[in-house]
């Protein structure tokens, strides 16, 4: 059975970002790419730095595919985080010189 979600769009460093809420379990997820995109990462950064999450031992148990309705109509994909192991991901980053110029 799938949870009902609620869906909005939160102020994130000046950025918007998506926020999804399990109804039933009350669970709070962020769009992986709305957070990486408000740090200032570009496309390329956003694939290699949400490939690496999904990857992650600890992350990966947080990361959550959610389908949600698409300002332009039909269905959006996304992959969520769960903010309890946010802190953790940001935490894992590796900030490189090139990435470092961004933000």
């Amino acid at each position: 059975m799938v949870n009902e979600l609620m869906i909005k769009e939160v102020d994130f460093n000046g950025a918007s970002l998506l926020a999804v809420q399990e109804q039933e379990g009350n669970k709070i997820f962020v769009g992986i790419n709305y957070v990486l995109r408000g740090l200032g990462f570009n496309g390329r950064q956003i694939e290699y730095q949400r490939n690496k999450w999904n990857e992650d031992k600890v992350v990966a148990k947080g990361v959550q595919k959610f389908s949600y309705p698409s300002e332009q109509g039909g269905m959006q994909e996304t992959y969520c985080i769960n903010i309890k192991k946010l802190p953790i991901a940001l935490a894992k980053i590796n900030i490189t010189p090139k990435i470092e110029c961004r933000i």
